[in-house]
């Protein structure tokens, strides 16, 4: 008999935000072949008609309307309490399913490398193309010890995918699932005690996910069997915009000074706060020009997130030592990549600064060494660092 799978997207005004996408999305859920399956979505006190829309065009669709936004990770959470499945499979509202056979895919994915490893606390992700078809968002997760996390090969073409599809294995082990989609058992947010952080409003859930997961023996698996298309970070582009960099970065901030410990921050608070703040002195140039009143509004309201950060470290920490099983575990999550813009990275290669980054890239392995991290060894370049 086929597992009892529940589908869970969280909405906030879809079809005001999403247009034409957030239909598509529910068809592609409707047209799937498997059976058994529940679909949840989670209404975040949107203002628009999109839940009339999803009623219309799924019948059988649960919807749970929440009286206020209370981020996506609570919601995501709600729906996992109010849901029956077995399995999950957690989705975003801008994603299209391009397969009908999708579901009964990820199912059988999921059970196989689960038998293969021996382990029931996996996460499954499917790779995405980005918007229409043009490229990838990427083929492994990796997180550094700035706490950067993104995909390498991030923006790489289709055609680059279908060159090396045949030299990838099924499935490989990654840093953090996307939060685009992800396929799970229910089982293992038993032993989490949550699935995502409710702690975090938006943004980094996905990471901090991946590394609980990993502090409690599990793993994550990208795997080449399992496609989706993901038009990315389209509701909140569109109604958080200048929020949308800050959040990002906080949260990571967060996550960090709850994972490391008392002597590694010792050594890498004050560096990573300076390279926090050229980072966000050096993207208010980019999107903006040498416009200082906006440089200065946002290095404010950047201070203001990192304030509101500090009375949730010490929940984050207890949490975290409560998961952790050794050292060698909490290291392994590091990776050895520093990822820069792809702009950056040319602007300081023609003005011949090439000493200087090779200087500031010592300086970083310095204090991974003594904070006992695995120090930068490649430099990923990169159109955006969201």
């Amino acid at each position: 008999m086929q597992p009892l799978v529940s589908v869970i997207t969280v909405n906030y005004n879809g079809a005001l935000y999403l247009g034409d996408l957030f239909i598509r999305f529910l068809e592609s859920l409707k047209k799937q072949t498997y059976k058994n399956l529940e679909i949840i979505i989670v209404d975040n006190a949107s203002k628009d008609d999109s839940i009339n829309i999803a009623m219309e065009i799924i019948p059988h669709v649960k919807v749970i309307r929440l009286k206020e936004n209370v981020g996506y990770a609570k919601a995501v959470n709600i729906g996992v309490l109010k849901s029956s499945g077995q399995i999950l499979m957690i989705c975003n509202n801008d994603i299209i399913l391009p397969e009908e056979s999708f579901i009964d895919r990820a199912v059988f994915t999921l059970s196989n490398i689960r038998e293969k490893y021996g382990n029931s606390h996996l996460i499954v992700c499917p790779l995405q193309v980005v918007g229409e078809g043009n490229h990838i968002l990427g083929t492994k997760s990796i997180i550094n010890f700035l706490g950067q996390a993104l995909h390498l090969d991030y923006r790489k073409s289709i055609d680059y995918l279908t060159r090396i599809k045949e030299k990838l294995a099924n499935e490989w082990n990654v840093a953090y699932p996307d939060g685009g989609c992800f396929v799970i058992s229910r089982e293992m947010v038993s032993k989490l005690g949550f699935l995502l952080n409710p702690l975090i409003f938006m943004y980094f859930d996905d990471v901090d996910l991946g590394i609980r997961l990993s502090l409690i023996g599990g793993k994550t698996f990208f795997t080449k069997d399992l496609i989706i298309y993901h038009r990315l970070a389209e509701t909140s582009s569109r109604a958080l915009r200048l929020d949308k960099f800050i959040h990002f970065n906080v949260n990571r901030l967060m996550i960090f000074f709850s994972l490391l410990k008392p002597f590694q921050l010792l050594f890498l608070f004050p560096l990573l706060i300076i390279f926090d703040i050229g980072q966000l002195y050096f993207m208010c140039l980019y999107l903006k020009g040498r416009r200082k009143d906006y440089i200065t509004d946002v290095i404010l309201r950047y201070l203001t997130f990192l304030r509101s950060m500090m009375p949730k470290l010490r929940i984050m920490r207890s949490y975290y030592n409560s998961l952790k099983g050794s050292n060698k575990i909490t290291e392994s999550i590091f990776s050895e990549y520093l990822l820069l813009p792809t702009w950056f990275y040319k602007k300081v290669i023609e003005k011949r600064g090439r000493f200087l980054l090779l200087t500031f890239l010592h300086m970083l392995n310095a204090f991974a060494i003594m904070s006992r991290l695995r120090p930068i060894k490649k430099i990923v370049c990169i159109d955006t660092l969201i």
